[in-house]
């Protein structure tokens, strides 16, 4: 990693101003969030972004941020169009692919609801509200259905058999696995965000299986560097963090500048 990252984040903390912090990732989407009305050092005519555009970073990167409106409306909007072409290109009918993704389009939509249902209930809540979808569609592709199986138990507090899902999902032959292989790795990057080896190799993996062909229509890839980044500036490794968060900057992720402020910030912090 390039150990003149820091230091160079350093200097430009110590020549100017920061305030209120926001540093968000990409949804599909977890956003970082630090937020305070104090302003340290102020110098006039000084903006921390145009002072991060001059740190040199000439390392390029072949993924493009997707920038969404509602994120998770948005994702669903597209898993429903590649199931669609998913259907079409194992042969079936017009009126057949319109009714599968009808009825992947419903369960999706109790999915949401539980998860409304879910965020409504008091902090001192012992039991999630039940949930069933019922039955899966006799025609959804395996890696459609893993994937929603997966969605199904991570948004019921079932992370384990997420987990099962998913790595059931990877384990496909590549060629029944094009559409939502980098959605697993990315959902599972994100079930094990407190195990930094592991949550950072299922982000690095995501990037992987881009750079392999397999689809990624929702910028996974460029959002993944966000995501690994956080893991390590949660560990303190900020080295690494302010890397990562460089790469992210240069696929045009706009969440990327504001995440280097926090990376700032908590150096600062450290040695003041």
């Amino acid at each position: 990693m390039c150990k003149w990252n820091v230091s160079s984040l350093v200097c430009i903390l110590l020549s100017g101003v920061f305030s209120s912090l926001i540093a968000c990732g990409p949804y599909f989407p977890s956003s970082y969030l630090a937020a305070g009305d104090n302003t340290l050092l102020q110098a006039p005519g000084f903006s921390l972004f145009d002072e991060i555009n001059r740190i040199p970073f000439d390392k390029p990167t072949e993924f493009q941020a997707v920038q969404y409106g509602n994120p998770r409306q948005q994702s669903i909007q597209v898993d429903c169009q590649e199931l669609r072409l998913a259907l079409a290109l194992q042969g079936y009918a017009p009126e057949a692919v319109e009714s599968v993704v009808q009825e992947y389009q419903r369960l999706r939509a109790a999915i949401e609801q539980h998860s409304e249902n879910a965020r409504d209930l008091p902090d001192n809540a012992t039991q999630q509200p039940e949930f069933s979808v019922g039955q899966l569609p006799e025609q959804l592709p395996q890696e459609f259905k893993l994937y929603l199986e997966g969605v199904m138990y991570y948004r019921s507090s079932q992370p384990d058999m997420a987990v099962q899902a998913w790595t059931k999902l990877l384990a496909l032959p590549p060629t029944q696995r094009q559409f939502r292989s980098t959605w697993a790795a990315y959902m599972l990057g994100n079930v094990f965000k407190d195990d930094l080896d592991d949550a950072c190799g299922w982000y690095q993996f995501v990037r992987q299986l881009a750079r392999e062909g397999f689809r990624d229509s929702i910028g996974l890839a460029a959002a993944s560097y966000g995501q690994e980044a956080a893991c390590y500036l949660q560990e303190g490794s900020y080295d690494e963090a302010i890397e990562l968060y460089m790469y992210q900057r240069q696929t045009g992720d706009r969440s990327a500048m504001p995440s280097l402020k926090l990376v700032a910030s908590a150096i600062f912090t450290q040695c003041s």
